[in-house]
């Protein structure tokens, strides 16, 4: 076979690739200023947001997009809109102050007080001049002082650090005296309810022990039941000397005298029942009274003691304070802070119980409780869904915000966001 020289096919298929390449247009390069600058001035939350989902589309890697969008929606009075894109913000800078802050935000709502501590913490320590950040810090530092909570080391380490040049920021000092007004006066407010409850608990007592009412009753109902019996007993007993007489002989004499005087008997017995039943009439309705007001008095309690549970549970008023954009700002308002009440204690299945060795929980004799249902923020999407496709777009849009708003942390939430993009991306 003759030897072919393959050089020259070689370096003209260079050449041709050399040529296709250069030849080609290169991208546009993404203006990612220009896609910040769409969602900081959108007009309103859907315009926001469809700006933000068009400028993932090209920008995703990018943190000045959420960044934008993190505080439009802060601007726009949404501090719990603009948790999911926060955190995508945090993957991209972890220190991120802005971030933190509605982060810290969304777990304070939530009454996650170490998570709401620790981001808010880290939020002040990378923006010491920001005024919300400085006074929800403060907020922050105060509720976990008068809880007493547990918080992590290093959040601690950083209070240690910054405290100092904190306390002398105007708007450290307006938090904190907002945070220990709004203390004391819950502290008031569970001394009147501690001492309404002792009042309320006194009367019930004493109403308990006012029980001369309801002695005479019952010894009215008891003389009733003694002389009904003993009326029926002396009946029987003349029956039966009745029956008797036939076959007496010297006794017969005795036997009638004896009937005479169980007659008597019957006579004086049903006199003291009647007596007895009207006694029970006339003292029945002041029964009733009584008993009417023990039950009030003991409602009275109950309501007492819920109203001092929702007082001592009840932590001050957490403001967020965003950061002005535009030189406007609408804060979302005041969210009170409620103390998330105790888990109940898991039940162990009783030893030999049901038979089984499931794991499920126990429901007593062994017995393994049914699996729960979808819990609401489950259904949610789906009732969502069912609107839009009813063709009812601005319900199922507000259902997704509310779901956002309400569940941050949840798949729910994830899949609101998610339907919510293809939404604004689609108008």
């Amino acid at each position: 076979m003759a030897n072919v020289d393959i050089k020259p096919v070689f370096w003209l298929t260079v050449v041709v690739l050399f040529a296709a390449v250069s030849g080609a247009e290169d991208p546009a390069p993404v203006d990612v200023g220009a896609l910040a600058r769409a969602i900081t001035d959108a007009a309103d939350v859907s315009a926001a947001g469809r700006a933000y989902v068009a400028a993932r589309q090209q920008a995703a890697d990018q943190p000045a997009v959420y960044e934008a969008y993190v505080n439009r929606l802060l601007a726009l009075g949404q501090p719990r809109l603009a948790y999911l894109p926060a955190l995508e913000l945090l993957k991209l800078k972890k220190e991120h102050p802005i971030a933190l802050g509605v982060v810290g935000y969304t777990h304070a709502a939530k009454s996650n007080l170490p998570e709401a501590y620790d981001a808010f913490v880290r939020a002040a320590a990378g923006a010491p001049s920001n005024e919300g950040i400085l006074y929800d810090v403060a907020m922050i530092i105060a509720w976990q002082e008068a809880e007493r909570a547990q918080v992590s080391l290093e959040a601690r380490r950083m209070v240690s650090k910054n405290l100092r040049d904190w306390r002398r920021r105007e708007d450290f000092q307006k938090g904190k005296a907002a945070a220990d007004s709004a203390i004391k006066a819950r502290t008031d407010r569970v001394t009147v309810a501690r001492e309404n409850l002792k009042l309320l608990a006194k009367d019930e007592q004493d109403l308990k022990n006012d029980d001369e009412i309801l002695k005479k009753y019952h010894k009215a109902r008891g003389d009733a039941q003694t002389y009904h019996d003993r009326m029926r007993g002396a009946e029987m007993r003349i029956k039966g000397m009745q029956a008797g007489l036939e076959r007496a002989g010297a006794s017969r004499q005795s036997m009638l005298t004896g009937i005479e005087q169980s007659k008597r008997d019957v006579i004086e017995y049903k006199r003291k029942y009647i007596l007895a039943l009207r006694e029970i009439r006339s003292l029945a309705s002041s029964v009733k009274r009584h008993e009417k007001k023990i039950a009030d008095a003991q409602r009275r309690v109950k309501s007492a003691e819920k109203k001092l549970a929702s007082v001592e549970s009840t932590s001050p008023s957490f403001k967020w304070l965003p950061p002005a954009v535009d030189g406007k700002v609408v804060p979302e308002g005041s969210v009170r802070i409620m103390r998330r009440p105790p888990r109940p204690p898991t039940t162990k299945p009783a030893a030999g119980g049901g038979g089984g060795s499931g794991a499920g929980p126990s429901t007593g004799g062994g017995k393994t409780a049914p699996p729960a249902g979808p819990s609401a923020a489950d259904r949610k999407p789906k009732m969502a869904g069912m609107m839009l496709r009813n063709g009812r777009r601005d319900v199922a849009i507000r259902m997704y915000k509310e779901i956002i708003e309400k569940y941050p942390d949840t798949p729910a939430a994830a899949a609101a966001d998610k339907a919510l993009s293809k939404l604004f991306a689609g108008s």
